[in-house]
């Protein structure tokens, strides 16, 4: 196999391992499915970095390298952590995470994109590799570790804001949707004042079934709460709706009659309205 070829192979093997665990896919199906071809990428030279790239994190990077062209993952995964840890560069902790993932490192895995995360607080990957690699099973404190990355998302309401929307995606993996309810119910508490945050819960109870009535009504007043912090927000909206059809479908469509009149360009506040009213016939 030519040089070339076996490095977009191992490139692409590491994306997808990436994905895997973002999207709460377990550790252990990711592993399982670990390439046989190791990665052998140029050393990397990231483009700012927080630290000047020293000859020992050269070193480091060009061991790491190395180590994965001959078939040791678990060595080139310590060597490109520690790169990534005292040149304090986003880019070198993001690689150190693949890399990780890539040897079956867990541990390491997870630290490694604890450093991307707090190095590169826009990252919403690495947010995600985070939640997703403290789930239970992996010896990681999951509520400790996500309040952590909610209080330094804070210093952004966007980035705040975006973290809370996704929080549901990240913890998806989760078989207990009344657990995860109620996680996200203790992560929002700190957030009043953010729409995004009463959104996280009003989906999370909706992804119960609803069964249990307490979070029904729970999860329809943090919706309401987020419409009220964020008038005419169509996501949170949508979300009611379902949430009220569970219960009472009439009272569903006169909800989204209701949004419509005062947002009537909302396509998919449309779209569910008519589908409610197929389901009605």
């Amino acid at each position: 196999m030519f040089p070339h070829r076996s490095h977009s192979l191992a490139r692409l093997a590491l994306s997808l391992a990436l994905l895997l665990g973002v999207a709460g896919i377990g550790y252990d199906a990711v592993a399982q499915k670990a390439p046989v071809v190791p990665p052998t990428p140029a050393p990397a030279v990231p483009a700012a970095s927080t630290r000047p790239l020293t000859a020992e994190i050269v070193y480091r990077m060009l061991v790491g390298d190395i180590a994965l062209q001959r078939g040791a993952p678990a060595l080139a995964a310590r060597a490109y952590y520690e790169a990534a840890r005292d040149s304090q560069d986003a880019q070198i902790a993001r690689r150190a995470t693949e890399v990780a993932l890539f040897a079956r490192q867990r541990d390491l895995a997870l630290e490694a994109a604890r450093l991307w995360s707090k190095l590169d607080p826009s990252a919403d990957r690495a947010k995600q590799m985070v939640a997703t690699l403290s789930q239970p099973g992996s010896g990681g404190d999951i509520k400790a570790e996500l309040e952590r990355v909610l209080a330094e998302a804070g210093a952004d309401s966007k980035t705040l804001a975006d973290a809370f929307v996704q929080l549901n995606q990240a913890l998806a993996a989760q078989a207990d949707k009344t657990v995860v309810y109620r996680l996200i119910v203790e992560l929002a508490k700190p957030y009043p004042g953010v729409a995004e945050a009463h959104f996280a819960v009003a989906l999370a109870g909706y992804n119960t079934g609803l069964s249990d009535l307490e979070i029904t009504a729970a999860s329809i007043r943090a919706a309401d709460r987020a419409l009220e912090l964020k008038p005419g927000w169509e996501r949170a909206a949508l979300i009611k709706a379902d949430l009220l059809a569970k219960t009472s479908p009439e009272g569903a469509i006169r909800y989204l009659n209701g949004f419509l009149a005062s947002v009537p360009e909302s396509h998919a506040a449309t779209g569910a309205l008519a589908q409610l009213y197929v389901e009605q016939k």
